[in-house]
């Protein structure tokens, strides 16, 4: 089995009743089923306190041990600058804190690498270290919202990554979405594409 897939999770907020939602457990279903998937990107915003937290967490280790030790130089110190913005925004008194679903954060997906990331100069790097993915999944809450416009969003990450981007019906907080917008086509059952 050829593993060329990466699934990214956008903004996975743990909801005020502390509950999963089944678009979650799906999500954590679907990417522990499908064996073609390689790398499994963690994109949740304003998790400033988790990420400060992230004892035991492989989903930061290995951002920092990719990120922190291996980008070039200059790339780095955009690095440092970007991800201290995101460590501290809880701060901020227009910004509420996060946290990831923990469903999703101590999901294990066995075989499949887990990092963190939130910018387009990271998946870019990634990337490059894994030429080998060529097909990206994309997964969240508030699709036509935060899965479109954040950094690893769909709206500029085909046309950046020059792959064919997928995602599934059950696997996103609001599928109505999909039927009303322009460039995602329904390709069988759950599966769309971004055309």
């Amino acid at each position: 089995m050829i593993k060329n897939e990466m699934a990214i999770c956008i903004d996975f907020w743990m909801n005020s009743k502390h509950e999963t939602p089944n678009w979650v457990k799906n999500t954590i279903n679907f990417i522990d089923n499908r064996q073609e998937i390689h790398s499994v990107v963690l994109s949740t915003y304003d998790i400033g306190l988790e990420r400060l937290n992230r004892e035991g967490l492989d989903w930061y280790k290995n951002q920092d041990m990719i990120f922190n030790n291996n980008l070039p130089i200059p790339t780095r110190w955009i690095h440092n600058r970007y991800q201290s913005s995101l460590r501290y925004t809880p701060w901020h008194p227009w910004i509420k804190e996060q946290f990831t679903q923990p469903d999703l954060l101590y999901a294990k997906f066995d075989g499949k690498h887990k990092i963190a990331m939130h910018w387009w100069y990271q998946l870019e790097y990634y990337l490059q270290l894994n030429p080998n993915i060529n097909v990206i999944w994309v997964f969240g809450c508030s699709f036509n919202q935060c899965c479109k416009t954040r950094e690893l969003g769909w709206e500029n990450g085909p046309k950046l990554t020059r792959m064919p981007w997928f995602t599934n019906s059950e696997c996103i907080c609001d599928p109505h979405w999909l039927g009303t917008l322009e460039h995602w086509q329904n390709l069988h059952n759950t599966t769309w594409q971004y055309l």
